[in-house]
This record gives structure tokens, C-alpha cells and sequence, in this order.
């Protein structure tokens, strides 16, 4: 009889793991649901354009990127390293680190610009519109090789894509 208790607490556990884990997997759903919301209002903000608008965008793309669902580890080296974070949240990561760039861009904040391309390289080095945008701000900042490098990485995944 012990063992058939013992069985049945541990079903109870189980079940109550479940139930956790579904309660879990609702909120973060919510989360990234009220994520892509506010990625959306931010986008509109920075296509307005307005000092004010900008300046919402901005503080938005911020506060995704600091969002724990949205979170990366970072191994020896501080490049970003994908852990335990879905494709879909992956995506908007990166989305939120090139138009921080391009708005930073935007704004005179060329060092910062470049520094969100960089990483969202990082993040997929298959997006040829960040190597070029990054590229192209190395550029403006007079740092030639990595300006090369960016319109080299950018070559080269069209050339392997094309």
C-alpha cells in the first residue's frame, strides 16, 4: 500500500507541474503578445519622426531590450550568444537593435549606432541590411576597417545566399 501512496503523491506533483508550467507558458505568452504591441507603437513612433516621437521609440526599443524575455547570454568574448530565447523573441531583439541603430543614426549618435549593429550582427550575421547600415556608419566615424569588414560580411552573405 506504501508504494501505491507514494505513486499517487508523486501523480500529484506531476500534475502540479503541469499546472504550473501551463500558467507559465500563458503569461509568457501574454508577455510577448504586449511585446510586439509596444515594438509596433514604437516603429510608428520612429516613422513620424517628431523630437518627441523619437525620443518614445527610442525609450521603447530600450525597455524591450532590457525585457527578460528578450534576453540574451553573453559568453567570454560579450558577443551575444542565443539562450533560452524563442525565434520569434529573437527576432524582435534584433529588430529592436537595428532601429535603435537606425534611429541613433538618425539622431547624430553614431558611436551608439554602431554599436546596435554590431550587436544585432552578432545576433544573425545574415542580415545584409545591418552590415550595411553598420558599414556605412564606420564610415562616417572614420573607422575604415571595420567599415570593410561590414561591407565584406555583407557581400559575403549575399554571395552565399544569391
Amino acid at each position: 500500500m506504501k508504494l501505491g501512496t507514494m505513486s499517487w503523491a508523486a501523480a500529484n506533483v506531476n500534475a502540479d507541474e503541469r499546472r504550473a508550467r501551463s500558467h507559465l507558458s500563458r503569461e509568457n505568452d501574454k508577455a510577448d503578445v504586449e511585446n510586439k504591441k509596444c515594438y509596433e507603437a514604437a516603429v510608428r513612433a520612429h516613422h513620424r519622426g517628431t523630437v518627441e516621437d523619437l525620443a518614445y521609440a527610442a525609450e521603447t526599443y530600450n525597455a524591450l531590450l532590457l525585457h527578460p524575455r528578450l534576453q540574451t547570454n553573453a559568453d567570454n568574448d560579450n558577443r551575444a550568444r542565443v539562450s533560452g530565447i524563442s525565434p520569434g523573441n529573437k527576432r524582435l531583439r534584433l529588430l529592436c537593435l537595428h532601429n535603435l541603430g537606425k534611429l541613433e543614426e538618425q539622431t547624430g549618435k553614431l558611436t551608439e549606432a554602431l554599436e546596435h549593429y554590431a550587436e544585432a550582427a552578432d545576433l544573425d550575421g545574415s542580415r545584409t541590411q545591418t552590415w550595411h547600415r553598420m558599414g556605412v556608419v564606420a564610415v562616417r566615424l572614420n573607422k575604415y576597417r571595420v567599415a570593410r569588414f561590414a561591407f565584406e560580411q555583407g557581400t559575403n552573405v549575399v554571395w552565399l545566399l544569391g
